[in-house]
This record gives C-alpha cells, structure tokens and sequence, in this order.
C-alpha cells in the first residue's frame, strides 16, 4: 500500500486479517454456538463502496467542543464529537464462512 505495508490479496482481491476474530468457535448442526471452547474460526467477505458496506457520517461532522480548564491539573481539555454509523445497501455484499480450520 502508500504506506509501505504489504497487503495480501487473492484473486486481485485485497484480504485483510483481523487479530480480533478468534479461532476458537464452536460450530455445531452447521450453526455458530459458542465463541469459546472450539478449534473453529470465521472468514468474512465484504464489498466495500457505493452499493455495499460504507461508512457514514453526521452532517455536522468532527466537532471540537472545549471544555475548559481541569480543576485538579494544570491543563485544559477538549472533547471530541463525531457521529458515524455503517450501512449496508445490500444484503448480498456481505457473507461469512462459519467453521473454518484450516
């Protein structure tokens, strides 16, 4: 990628791993059960963009609200407020494989 990183990619399709999807799901009738006690883990496909999965954002966007002094320290702090949220404009531009092993 821009930023150095090597990125996988199958098919021309770029795979990203995430370290927080765990691999110890239980699959059981063909249905997830549990997320603790099995060997299993689950692949997630997702189309990002126009007509898939994209972010949104309130119409405000970022704002920066200033609180003010602290009282107990010699510092001021200020918050952060950013509204967002995820749609999904296609029920078929997400799918997950439940049970994988290896």
């Amino acid at each position: 990628d821009k930023w150095g990183n090597f990125v996988h990619f199958w098919d021309g399709i770029p795979i990203g791993v995430s370290d927080w999807i765990l691999d110890t799901h239980t699959v059981s009738g063909g249905l997830e059960t549990a997320t603790t006690g099995g060997t299993c883990s689950t692949v997630y496909a997702l189309q990002f963009g126009e007509g898939g999965l994209c972010g949104l954002t309130a119409p405000g966007h970022i704002v920066a609200e200033p609180i003010g002094s602290l009282d107990t320290k010699d510092a001021t702090r200020t918050r952060i407020k950013w509204y967002v949220s995820l749609a999904l404009f296609s029920s078929v531009k997400a799918a997950a494989l439940i049970g994988v092993q290896d």
